[in-house]
């Protein structure tokens, strides 16, 4: 799959990181990825060749906001605390594949929702390209993963006294 970066990726859904195929919901799906491409941060040219990567393909409502521009937000916030940084993805890239279901709902007579109401939106498909993060299960000392749960907890609520203070 080729990104408007210029950055190709292989998927592969024999193994799932993480399955949640569904009718109801977003259906988010996270599989491992690969590529030989090299990724342009701040600058610097990283090489993904040899990097764990996953793909997370989901079906967002066309309203929701974008996942990958509030990842990207959080990196900017964290700039300086590589500390509470190390906890958020590296998003490489992201798209959204020109589908939507707008379409079949439109067909079927289906409205949209209005804020406060029940049912949904039209959804379209979003894939986002990540670093795989070591997950807190594979640590085995209690005081490495309560450390590492700390680290999440003071990474949100920095994150959050921050947005409280921009806005």
């Amino acid at each position: 799959m080729k990104f408007d970066s210029g950055i190709v990726v292989k998927v592969n859904p024999v193994n799932p990181v993480y399955d949640h195929f569904s009718l109801n919901g977003r259906a988010t799906r996270v599989l491992s990825a690969s590529s030989e491409s090299d990724y342009i941060k701040d600058g610097a040219t990283i090489p993904l060749a040899g990097k764990k990567l996953v793909a997370k393909i989901y079906h967002p409502e066309e309203t929701r906001g974008h996942e990958g521009i509030f990842i990207q937000m959080a990196q900017e916030i964290l700039k300086d605390r590589p500390d509470l940084k190390r906890h958020i993805p590296t998003l490489i890239c992201s798209k959204d594949i020109k589908y939507s279901t707008r379409h079949i709902r439109d067909v079927l007579g289906l409205r949209e929702k209005k804020p406060g109401s029940e049912g949904s939106n039209p959804r379209l498909v979003r894939i986002l390209i990540f670093v795989l993060l070591d997950p807190i299960t594979s640590l085995e000392d209690p005081g490495k993963i309560i450390q590492a749960w700390k680290g999440c907890v003071d990474c949100k609520v920095f994150i959050c006294i921050s947005l409280l203070i921009v806005v």
